[in-house]
């Protein structure tokens, strides 16, 4: 082989190289990023630098489903759901925006330190999609030092663990809130509501997440 032919196809290969890298980044900005939930819950870190929360996070929840438990940087564009007039974010917004970008059996849990509103209520610390895959929880009220309070780490991830139990509740079936205080699904309208209700799922509950968790492995 000539020398002028191989320096021939040495150039051709690298232009379709870069034509193929420049399609990857082409689709990356027309879709986005994805999450592969495979069959994990996994826990979608929107900046919240309190590594202590995110690994008694990761661990309650993997003791309480069996599941495994991943912790990644959130990767999505959310500025769709920011409000920058009232320092918020919009709450469906920002769920539409998770499940938009999710894929996989498993569950995901944005869990951001933004204010978050929905257009009903003036806060909101999460929502969730019933029997779909994806919640949102938001730390920023739950935190005692947010109303001016002593800081009080134990009281804030004991709320945290709260929430997020109830947002996976509905993504594990639960339509509504439940009646039953003493259950994490109850529904709650302030953050003393939320301290009365209880840190886990009552029978009926627990039975739909068992349900639930039973698919995500696969096992149905």
């Amino acid at each position: 082989m000539s020398p002028m032919i191989q320096r021939t196809r040495i150039k051709l290969y690298a232009a379709l190289c870069v034509a193929g890298l420049l399609g990857l980044a082409a689709r990356e900005m027309e879709f986005g990023p994805t999450v592969n939930l495979q069959r994990d819950i996994v826990i979608l870190n929107d900046g919240i630098a309190d590594e202590a929360m995110l690994a008694m996070l990761k661990e309650f929840l993997h003791r309480r489903f069996s599941l495994p438990v991943r912790v990644e940087k959130n990767p999505l564009d959310l500025s769709v759901a920011a409000r920058p007039k009232r320092h918020q974010w919009e709450l469906r917004e920002l769920l539409a925006a998770v499940l938009a970008r999710v894929r996989g059996q498993g569950r995901c849990v944005l869990l951001t330190p933004k204010d978050t509103f929905t257009l009903d209520m003036n806060w909101s610390t999460g929502i969730a999609r019933c029997d779909g895959a994806a919640a949102v929880v938001s730390i920023c009220r739950l935190d005692p030092a947010f109303w001016s309070e002593a800081q009080d780490r134990a009281l804030h991830y004991k709320r945290v663990r709260k929430i997020v139990l109830h947002e996976l509740g509905h993504t594990f079936g639960q339509r509504g809130h439940c009646e039953d205080w003493a259950c994490a699904i109850h529904g709650s309208g302030s953050i003393g509501e939320i301290d009365k209700t209880g840190d886990d799922y009552c029978k009926r509950c627990n039975a739909l997440a068992h349900t639930a968790v039973a698919g995500i492995r696969g096992k149905l």
